[in-house]
């Protein structure tokens, strides 16, 4: 155990350092809309919270069933609502660490695992007590196993991909070995070799003389078998290909961690697609052990493992058009807004304010260096392939990066996994419905900070810590805007103000009836009573004669205004006409009107 952790001391640094910005003023702001469903719905029995996700929600049960457990043993206030999203945060930096330590090396790893414990992006979800902490957390479990089922048993896959993960590397011949060609300089004959090292000497013999072995015998076997050699490798081909099955824990890892990705939201099938494609790519440059009809049948475990959710989901999609209908179509902009936020800026949308307002000046540098590091670097491999043997294996010997198609699998892998979430959702957008919301791709800032940290590292080949120190001021920037503003809506302080104010039956409206879920969960008064605005008119004037019949009886009236689609208040104008306004006061997010008669 101690050797353990002095094996891995900077990582369990980082995670020191990770745990403490998402634990930091965790219960500073109010529970928003969102939360408070979270709330709501794990508050529920088992069977009744299961068809109340199959009749009023999108999104897979898994959290939903996580948080109904976790409220067994803890109360249910902000902190211990949101704590579960810290651990599944530090999860995540954990898997980032092996992930890129797998890909690339151990100072790329540390630097990713850097990037993302001081990431704004990742410590707001972080901080917040939704799905989508859980679901960066998953995911990027189930592409470390993909890795690894990817590598287990195969000789042609690059060192990148071979090196274990406890820290112990592969002998140093093997683990700087690079397939190329030498060129005798005495002859114009091109001979297979394997260099181990940038003073390889292809006559490494200085006796001059042709047949060194001093036994005359030419097989120095004294018993020679004629099949022997064939047998041997005959059986070496056998344990390859049966190594890859003979740890099986990986691929029932993988089968478990990708099934679940998909019990925790949908996107998951967006990155399970981009494992899919990364396999194609890989089994058709790479030839791995890992055959096509075993990947058909890991796949096939993880659609048995899906087959209790199919009804939930057919279910779910019948009333998706409806309980989407706030999303809009997105745009190019949004991509562009999307990548500031997940280099560190932030948006108020949450409080259903201003869609628009970003702090990104600190985010945008970031995004922009992130960006050239790692495009740079892309040149810098594709120029690693054109030198000479002997330089190229200098350069894989201090970057782990080998000769050839392989030395570009990495940097595909990240690629393809950045994208998934992100195109594949813009795409269903405007073909099918409207999806896309940067949060739900959550889980594609994982490889975008892989590659600026692999950017950083081989761009700044002799001083990568100017890169690191240069990227990790800007998020940490970003963090100290994070930290001094406010993001959620102020449900707390609007819920007591009103019951400060209310007097015994006082009618409470909300102009959005899907609001009072979050009012609820502040509410202590039980003699106010509730209810949401007409909204089943078709005309003004319908609206008008519903509202002249709700407030005959009524002396005091309040309206609650969040999350509105009123952008011009005709519901408190039209009020107006029948009660005199007495207060309105603004909280962040929500504005609480008083009129009386």
């Amino acid at each position: 155990m101690i050797k353990h952790i002095k094996q891995n001391r900077y990582l369990y640094c980082i995670l020191l350092v990770a745990f403490f910005l998402r634990l930091y003023d965790l219960d500073r702001e109010s529970i928003w809309l969102d939360e408070a469903g979270t709330s709501n719905t794990s508050s529920m029995s088992f069977n009744v919270m299961i068809d109340h996700i199959m009749s009023y929600d999108v999104h897979p049960p898994l959290y939903y069933i996580f948080m109904h457990y976790w409220k067994i043993f803890l109360n249910d206030t902000e902190f211990s609502l949101r704590f579960p999203s810290v651990l599944f945060g530090l999860i995540c930096i954990v898997y980032v660490y092996r992930i890129a330590r797998r890909l690339f090396d151990e100072r790329v790893a540390l630097f990713s695992a850097v990037f993302l414990a001081v990431s704004p992006f990742h410590i707001h979800y972080s901080q917040e007590a939704r799905s989508y902490s859980l679901l960066a957390a998953l995911i990027s479990i189930s592409m470390y196993y993909f890795l690894r089922i990817l590598s287990h048993g195969s000789d042609t896959i690059t060192p990148m991909l071979s090196h274990t993960d406890g820290g112990e590397r592969e002998k140093k011949n093997e683990s700087l070995c690079i397939q190329s060609e030498t060129v005798d300089v005495n002859s114009n004959n091109h001979n297979p070799t394997t260099y181990s090292n940038p003073s390889y000497n292809p006559n490494p013999n200085p006796n001059p003389n042709p047949n060194p072995n001093p036994n005359p015998n030419p097989n120095p076997n004294p018993n020679p078998n004629p099949n022997q050699n064939q047998n041997e490798g005959a059986g070496q081909r056998l344990a390859a290909e049966s190594g890859s099955w003979k740890d099986r824990k990986y691929f029932y890892l993988y089968i478990t961690s990708t099934a679940l990705s998909l019990y925790c939201h949908n996107f998951s099938v967006f990155y399970w697609f981009a494992q899919n494609i990364l396999f194609l790519f890989f089994w058709y440059h790479f030839k791995s052990s890992l055959s096509f009809k075993k990947w058909l049948l890991i796949q096939a475990g993880v659609v048995i493992a899906l087959l209790p959710y199919f009804p939930m989901l057919a279910y779910q999609m019948k009333g998706s058009p409806v309980m989407l209908d706030w999303i809009q179509k997105p745009t190019f902009q949004s991509l562009f807004l999307t990548l500031i936020e997940f280099c560190g800026g932030f948006t108020t949308s949450h409080s259903g304010i201003d869609f628009s307002r970003f702090d990104y000046s600190f985010s945008i540098i970031f995004a922009f260096f992130g960006f050239f590091f790692s495009i740079l670097s892309v040149f810098s491999i594709s120029e690693l392939n054109r030198q000479s043997p002997s330089e190229s294996a200098f350069l894989a010997r201090d970057y782990k990066l080998s000769v050839g198609n392989k030395s570009g699998f990495a940097w595909v892998f990240c690629f393809i996994w950045f994208i998934s979430g992100i195109l594949l959702p813009f795409v269903a957008s405007w073909l099918y419905l409207p999806i896309y919301v940067t949060r739900c791709s959550i889980a594609s800032q994982i490889p975008m900070i892989i590659l600026f940290a692999a950017g950083a590292n081989q761009f700044f080949r002799y001083f990568p810590m100017i890169a690191f120190c240069f990227l990790i001021i800007c998020n940490l920037f970003d963090c100290h805007t994070y930290y001094r503003k406010q993001t959620k809506s102020s449900w707390s302080g609007a819920t007591g103000y009103l019951e400060q104010k209310a007097r015994k039956n006082d009618l409470v409206l909300f102009d959005a009836d899907f609001a009072q879920i979050a009012f609820d969960y502040y509410s202590r008064k039980a003699f106010l009573r509730k209810k949401p605005f007409p909204n089943n008119f078709q005309t003004l004037g319908e609206l008008k004669e519903l509202l002249k019949e709700l407030v005959k009886n009524e002396k005091r009236i309040w309206l609650v205004t969040a999350h509105s689609q009123d952008r011009k208040d005709v519901f408190p104008a039209m009020l107006s006409q029948y009660l005199t306004l007495n207060t309105r006061r603004d909280f962040f997010g929500i504005t609480v009107r008083l009129f009386e008669k």
